[in-house]
């Protein structure tokens, strides 16, 4: 199956993280060069994009296809091209950086039924010091 990286290069920040400053451009690098190597099939793609969404989490990427939207992966570095470069050939996802889809609504490492924890002082709303009136 022929697999398409996309990485985040922007590098306009706007008060904000930009994953073209964190490292992105590099990330982009590595791979190519590994996918050199590793002579890789010419329809595996990997691709400098603009701002994929989780600023605070680059660099960022994605690949493409994979059900259902992508496999997202954040916190990227240089020396996670030998893990994305396994995805791209043959299937296998950098587990320990992969993200949930931008605009979801849970973590991808959290179950959606997991119970909110209750702070120290009770349950919320109650004053500090109120016992039952």
């Amino acid at each position: 199956m022929a697999r398409h990286l996309f990485v985040c290069t922007n590098t306009r920040a706007s008060g904000k993280p930009a994953c073209g400053r964190g490292g992105g451009a590099a990330v982009v690098a590595a791979v190519q060069r590994l996918l050199v190597e590793r002579r890789a099939p010419a329809d595996i793609l990997v691709t400098p994009s603009g701002c994929l969404g989780p600023c605070f989490d680059g660099p960022s990427a994605v690949v493409y296809p994979e059900p259902p939207d992508g496999v997202w992966y954040g916190g990227l570095a240089v020396d996670d091209a030998p893990g994305l470069v396994d995805h791209l050939m043959a299937g296998v996802p950098l587990a320990e950086r992969i993200t949930g889809r931008p605009g979801s609504l849970e973590p991808a490492d959290q179950p959606v039924d997991e119970p909110v924890d209750e702070p120290p002082d009770g349950p919320s709303g109650a004053l500090p010091g109120a016992r039952g009136q």
